[in-house]
């Protein structure tokens, strides 16, 4: 329940817990392929389990300690907007959100700019979600402004 959350700190550990859990064959595959290329050791299926479950412990452990510095982008965009929208006990997840949760993975980490619906921009921008200050993207909403950036780039070349 909304009315019970956290705060947003823990809403965003639990998102990214809840993801690495989802990208656990992923995580897994790559501990497979780390060992199998660079160790030229196959793992059983219980020494994978268990190496996979440490990879995602030592993945959440770092961003609890708040170093993951740039590393894992998607993860920390993904999960930020998502802890966002959780947290926020005014506003209900629609299902739309998946899709501009999406483009603001591809976008944020990697784009000078992020042109997106105010609703998100409110999010990306807010200073305790801090994907403003992390990733140099600038996020636009209005139409006019989203213009004005793309005329500035078009003049700059």
């Amino acid at each position: 329940r909304k009315d019970e959350l956290p705060s947003y700190n823990k809403v965003f550990l639990s998102e990214v817990e809840f993801e690495l859990e989802r990208i656990s064959p992923e995580i897994s595959g790559a501990v497979e392929k780390a060992y199998a290329n660079h160790l030229q050791q196959l793992l059983s299926e219980g020494q994978l389990a268990a190496s996979s479950t440490l990879m995602r412990t030592a993945i959440l452990n770092i961003f609890r300690m708040k170093r993951e510095s740039g590393n894992l982008p998607s993860v920390r965009v993904g999960c930020a907007i998502n802890a966002a929208i959780w947290w926020d006990k005014s506003r209900k997840f629609k299902k739309n959100d998946f899709h501009d949760v999406g483009h603001a993975q591809a976008a944020i980490p990697y784009c000078d700019y992020f042109f997106t619906e105010k609703n998100i921009k409110n999010i990306v921008t807010a200073g305790h979600v801090g994907l403003a200050e992390a990733y140099n993207c600038e996020t636009i909403s209005n139409p006019g402004d989203a213009l004005s950036a793309l005329k500035g780039l078009t003049q700059n070349q």
